[in-house]
């Protein structure tokens, strides 16, 4: 049965207690011994087999008297808070404190099991461990050539991230206590500040790579052209660290994220760079550069899946930095990569792979009614993927549905004929619809081009006589309008740089569908969409569909009064443009608010159905 040496029970019970070491001065000898029994503890646990269980229970036993000479040792680290370049022999006498114990740490997360949470609990509970720990971390992202504590932490996001569900709430407190000390030490949210490490440290290290990996192809099987470029090697290990960290601990942090869009412009340069044949991702003994850069892969693959579950904007981001272009060139890297045809049809990491590309191509997919997205297809797919050339993938299941996948992506988006009908029906719907109350021209010629505001891009008119005499009206809001039509109700922000604004028609055409949408369901409301996003979270009723301006987005509970409610609907009427309710509302639901639906009565359910 695993058990603390004794002499290190004795030293921890003694009645010497330990002060907090600081490396500027020499190590108390009580506390270099502390040390020296505490790596011999680790030593024990990598030649033996440990139980986990077992291990849990002896730390547990002695962790009221363990945990002070713990802290004690972190304490130095947050010497890197005030300055991060120190002299040798402190930078020496702060890994000499802080590794051991580290160590210990990232052992007792890897060991956790639900048998042994309520344990783990009281480790994150234990005074000041929330705050060392977070310290360690960002000391040791701060610090590129610190790679050992980096492995350590490393080790505790990857256990962290695993069993999420058993660290439960002391992972909250945890994320909210790194995300405070990240902006009190560096001044930035901490994917901010990892996004800038990876510019500064791996896509700007040669310029040339880069300017390579936009012009050169992907080596693909029997392609003789060599690359004249020496292999640049980095530090595949704090890439990984890197990456990993951004959104961490939760998945959900992107909708925390001003900067979103950058991330995704720098996870995207990052996936470029390491399928590019031109660089070498170094790792640790056990670890060689294609599995580094494998798991480099599997968190881009997962960011990317969050992106573009953001929405319709985000997909177009994505399409604008050529994400199918990265899959299809990345299916070529991994094919390539293969050493042998019976490595290429059994590999289990490029099956994975396959499916997650598979995912992000439907998810794509799934998003076509939204918005016109056939030029951005279409600019993906001429780099390296042609309808009558199938990409080189292995014979196996998950490469024939992604070959569907890309054949059912490539006929509903690019097909010329699909986006001429879309195109109709958008002109369809616009044909009997003026903002100028006043327009008495019945029946309006069909074939009439019509006019949107150059301004705000969300007024429509029949003529330019139409829109001369709306004006005066329509001037007080147009400015409005065009200031708000670029806001995102999901993230709290659009990406960087980016507009993307919808046309009248692609409004009412998503309009119609949302009516399809509603009319088959029986209980319970959906997923709310506006303009261009979906709403992540069904925590609304009503959503402004024709403009972002002045948004209503209430979620009615039984608190709500019917004065309040009624409130709420005088505003919803009186406003201008109206709102859209796109779902139906629970039983549990009193007093909801009525809206309008605004679509002209000419189009019909047969709209939405002759889209498929």
């Amino acid at each position: 049965m695993f058990q603390l040496s004794a002499l290190l029970k004795e030293l921890i019970r003694s009645d010497a207690q330990p002060m907090d070491v600081d490396p500027y001065v020499p190590v108390p000898i009580k506390h270099l011994q502390f040390l020296e029994h505490l790596k011999i503890l680790l030593l024990s646990t990598q030649s033996h087999t440990i139980d986990h269980v077992e291990f849990q229970a002896a730390i547990a036993s002695q962790w009221r008297f363990l945990w002070p000479w713990l802290k004690a040792s972190l304490a130095a680290i947050l010497v890197y808070g005030r300055n991060i370049e120190h002299p040798a022999d402190v930078c020496h006498r702060i890994a000499l404190c802080s590794h051991p114990v580290l160590s210990l740490i990232a052992l007792i997360m890897e060991t956790i099991s639900p048998s042994t949470a309520t344990f783990t609990k009281r480790v994150f509970e234990a005074p000041g461990f929330n705050k060392l720990v977070a310290a360690s971390w960002i000391t040791s992202i701060r610090r590129p050539r610190d790679s050992d504590n980096a492995r350590l932490i490393l080790r505790m996001m990857i256990a962290m991230g695993d069993d999420r569900i058993i660290f439960d709430e002391a992972l909250d407190v945890f994320g909210d206590e790194l995300k405070t000390s990240f902006t009190r030490i560096t001044g930035a949210t901490p994917a901010r500040f990892c996004k800038e490490c990876i510019m500064d440290e791996f896509l700007g290290i040669d310029k040339d790579v880069q300017r390579k990996c936009d012009t050169e192809e992907p080596c693909l099987e029997g392609n003789e052209k060599l690359s004249t470029l020496q292999p640049c090697y980095i530090d595949g290990v704090r890439l990984y660290m890197l990456l990993y960290l951004f959104p961490f601990p939760s998945s959900g942090a992107f909708s925390e994220l001003d900067d979103a869009s950058s991330c995704l412009r720098c996870l995207c340069q990052v996936w470029r760079l390491i399928i590019s044949n031109k660089v070498v991702l170094t790792g640790i003994a056990e670890s060689t550069s294609h599995d580094i850069l494998v798991a480099c892969l599997e968190i881009i693959m997962y960011y990317l899946k969050i992106f573009i579950s953001g929405g319709p904007s985000w997909v177009v981001f994505a399409l604008d930095h050529r994400v199918l272009t990265r899959i299809a060139q990345t299916c070529s890297f991994l094919y390539a990569s293969s050493s042998s045809p019976v490595d290429r049809s059994q590999s289990d990491v490029d099956h994975a792979y396959l499916r997650s590309f598979r995912d992000i191509v439907l998810l794509i997919h799934a998003q076509k009614c939204f918005h016109s997205v056939d030029y951005r297809i279409k600019h993906n797919l001429q780099d390296c993927i042609r309808c009558s050339d199938p990409l080189p993938l292995p014979d196996c299941v998950h490469g024939s549905d992604l070959q569907s996948s890309w054949a059912l992506i490539v006929h509903d988006l690019c097909s010329p004929n699909h986006v001429q009908r879309r195109k109709a029906l958008w002109k369809e719907a616009l044909t009997g619809y003026c903002d100028n109350r006043a327009c008495q021209t019945t029946p309006r010629n069909s074939e009439t081009r019509r006019l949107l505001c150059t301004r705000c891009l969300v007024a429509v008119y029949c003529s330019a006589q139409c829109q001369r005499s709306h004006f005066a009206n329509h001037r007080s809001i147009c400015k409005a309008w065009a200031r708000n039509k670029l806001q995102h109700v999901t993230f709290g922000a659009v990406p960087r740089g980016f507009a993307y604004p919808l046309s009248q028609p692609e409004r009412l055409y998503i309009s119609c569908m949302l009516i399809e949408i509603v009319s088959g369901l029986d209980d319970d409301m959906i997923t709310l969409i506006k303009e261009r996003d979906l709403v992540s979270q069904p925590s609304a009723i009503v959503v402004d569909l024709v403009t972002p301006s002045y948004p209503i987005s209430v979620k009615f509970t039984r608190e709500l009064t019917a004065e309040m409610c009624s409130y709420l609907q005088r505003q919803v009427e009186e406003q201008r443009p109206r709102l859209i309710c796109c779902g139906r509302v629970p039983s549990n639901v009193t007093h909801p608010v009525l809206v309008r639906i605004v679509i002209p009565p000419i189009l019909s359910m047969k709209l939405f159905g002759s889209a498929n």
